[in-house]
C-alpha cells in the first residue's frame, strides 16, 4: 500500500506477518514507556504536582483532613523527621515507598501497573494526535493523493485521538492518586503495627 506517495512493504503471509508483528510490538511498546518516562516531569506541570505531593500536601478530595494527618503523623513519627517543604514530603513517600516494596504490601504493585498503563496510553494519546496533525497538514498541502484520499479519514481519526488523550489525561491523574494512596495507607496500617523500619529508600514513579 502507498501512504503520502511511500510505498510499505506488506508480507503475504499471515505466519509471517504474525512472527513480525510481536517483537514489534513488544519494541513499540518499550518505546512509548521510555517516551512516557520522558514525558512525565511535563504530566506532573499540567496536573499541578506529582500525585504523591499533591496528596501529601492536602489538595486532592481522595485523600485529606484527619485522615491525612494521621498517616503523616505515624510516617514522620517512625522516619524521624519532619514534613513541612517538598523535599520531606517526597522522602516521607519515599520511605513509604520503602516499606510498601519490603513487604509486598497491599495492591501497591496493581495500583502502580495501573498508573504506568494510563500513562502509557497518555503518551500514545499524545504523539498520535501529533502525528495525525502533520498528516492533515500535508494532505491540506496536497502531499500525493492525500488530499481525496485521506483527509476526511484523518479529521475523524485526529478527533478520536484528542477524546482519547484527554480521557487518559485525567485517568492517569487519577490512577497516580490512587497509587499513592495505596503506599501511604499500605504504609501507615505498618507503622501501627511495628514492623521493622526499612533502611534505605526507593522511590515510586508518583
Amino acid at each position: 500500500p502507498e501512504v503520502f506517495g511511500f510505498s510499505i512493504p506488506s508480507p503475504r503471509s499471515d505466519a509471517v506477518t504474525l512472527a513480525a508483528g510481536v517483537p514489534i510490538t513488544y519494541a513499540v511498546g518499550q518505546v512509548v514507556q521510555a517516551v512516557s518516562s520522558f514525558m512525565q516531569p511535563l504530566y506532573y506541570k499540567l496536573w499541578k504536582g506529582m500525585p504523591s505531593q499533591v496528596i501529601l500536601e492536602g489538595k486532592s478530595k481522595r485523600l485529606r483532613g484527619a485522615r491525612l494527618d494521621k498517616i503523616i503523623t505515624a510516617l514522620r513519627q517512625r522516619l524521624d523527621s519532619p514534613a513541612d517543604t517538598p523535599e520531606q514530603r517526597a522522602a516521607l513517600f519515599s520511605f513509604a515507598m520503602a516499606i510498601c516494596n519490603r513487604q509486598d504490601l497491599g495492591r501497591v504493585g496493581d495500583f502502580n501497573a495501573s498508573y504506568a498503563f494510563h500513562r502509557a496510553m497518555l503518551t500514545t494519546g499524545v504523539l498520535t494526535t501529533i502525528m495525525l496533525a502533520a498528516a492533515l497538514v500535508l494532505s491540506e498541502l496536497g502531499v500525493a493523493s492525500a488530499t481525496s484520499t485521506f483527509r476526511p479519514a484523518l479529521v475523524y481519526l485526529l478527533i478520536l485521538s484528542l477524546l482519547l488523550t484527554v480521557i487518559e489525561f485525567i485517568r492517569a491523574r487519577q490512577r497516580g492518586e490512587y497509587f499513592s494512596i495505596e503506599v501511604l495507607d499500605m504504609a501507615y496500617v505498618q507503622s501501627l503495627e511495628g514492623s521493622p523500619t526499612p533502611t534505605t529508600g526507593v522511590e515510586g514513579p508518583a
